[in-house]
């Protein structure tokens, strides 16, 4: 959206990569296209920045990262699907939901990552799962880096 922007640093000796995102136009957009209230407006937007996250530095625009945070509560699956080029889109099964506490909404279940990739010699989609440690956003998609794909990492959203 207008006025967004990430930015990247990377590490003299090549083992950190720092990703920052400012994605206050892009959760507004979603809000209004959505009309979330607000704790689905947050679940929409930390998913929607965490895919931007892991979609970038990836080929361009070749790559597609899709979260799915599939929680038992009453909020209801969050999905949100990214590429390189930056184009994102997300959903949740109850956008109107009337709760404050993130925890409660999201409840317990499963995080899953779905890597795909057009070139048929990729080997197609790639999907990682890992059991809810948090029910919050940031800090499971942290956990499914580590256990998934043995990459330390540190995520707020």
């Amino acid at each position: 959206a207008s006025g967004d922007r990430m930015v990247s640093a990377l590490s003299a000796n090549g083992e950190v990569v720092v990703r920052a995102l400012n994605s206050s136009a892009l959760i507004r957009e979603m809000q209004k296209m959505h009309s979330t209230t607000p704790l689905p407006t947050v679940a929409l937007g930390q998913g929607m920045v965490c895919s931007l996250l892991l979609a970038s530095g990836r080929q361009t625009g070749v790559e597609r990262f899709q979260l799915q945070v599939r929680g038992d509560g009453p909020l209801g699956m969050v999905t949100s699907i990214a590429d390189g080029t930056g184009a994102v889109r997300a959903y949740c099964g109850n956008p109107q939901y009337p709760g404050t506490d993130m925890v409660e909404a999201i409840g317990g279940g499963t995080i899953a990552v779905l890597r795909s990739h057009p070139d048929p010699d990729w080997g197609g989609t790639y999907q990682g799962i890992v059991e809810i440690q948090h029910s919050r956003i940031p800090e499971d998609v942290a956990w499914y880096l580590d256990k998934s794909e043995q990459v330390r990492s540190a995520v707020a959203a």
